[in-house]
């Protein structure tokens, strides 16, 4: 079984644009599709429907191990996390609040970041906030911007001088140094993808100077 992201897409803006994008993403899927906002190509999808009856296939999902691609073609599979960013579809959608209008889903593996993107891209007059498990803190696709609020113990802050405990040291040596890499292979992922990665210290929410001079520099780069 997979591992899910929890994600919460929350959009702003008036009330007739904010309807346009809710009639927009609703499909098949439910009241979030995937398909709607960059559609699966038609040989693909169908390729998907054969894989639920071909036992080959099923013995390979058994055995957690990534499906075949027919010959010039990508499997369903790789098509997903190529475009979608996440494995399949996404499940358990459902309208969590009115006000603001906020859609809550899960995704396998990984959230879909260039699904969000692409929404963004295609609804320009709202604005579109997403909270993505295991992901940045705060999305905001139309700057193509991923902020991360680090909790300075768990994330190994060198600015504030937080220590690991003393008893099992090295037990917590190694979790926040393993902490640490997934940050650097977080911000290596989101690179990739073309999106700015900004990061900020807990500590540094503590001091009034520096949480202005945050949301200066941040005001700068999101063109608020």
């Amino acid at each position: 079984m997979p591992n899910w992201c929890y994600n919460r897409l929350v959009i702003g803006g008036d009330g007739k644009e904010v309807k346009k994008v809710l009639n927009f993403v609703q499909g098949k899927n439910g009241i979030l599709d995937f398909n709607k906002i960059i559609p699966m190509p038609k040989e693909i999808e169908d390729s998907t429907k054969e894989s639920t009856i071909d036992a080959i296939t099923l013995q390979q999902k058994k055995q957690n191990k990534k499906p075949e691609s027919k010959k010039g073609m990508p499997s369903w599979y790789e098509w997903s996390v190529q475009n979608w960013g996440t494995k399949w579809n996404c499940s358990e959608a459902s309208l969590e609040s009115t006000n603001p209008v906020t859609i809550r889903f899960d995704t396998a593996w990984s959230p879909p970041v260039p699904v969000i993107v692409a929404l963004g891209a295609m609804f320009p007059k709202v604005s579109l906030h997403c909270h993505l498990s295991g992901t940045p803190d705060f999305f905001f696709p139309k700057q193509n911007l991923a902020l991360f609020v680090d909790g300075c113990f768990w994330h190994g802050c060198s600015r504030c001088g937080q220590r690991a405990p003393k008893t099992r040291a090295r037990w917590w040596q190694e979790k926040i140094s393993g902490n640490k890499r997934r940050d650097r292979k977080a911000n290596s992922s989101l690179k990739k993808m073309g999106i700015k990665v900004v990061r900020v210290w807990e500590c540094q929410l503590k001091k009034p100077k520096q949480v202005e001079r945050i949301v200066r520099n941040l005001k700068i780069i999101l063109d608020f």
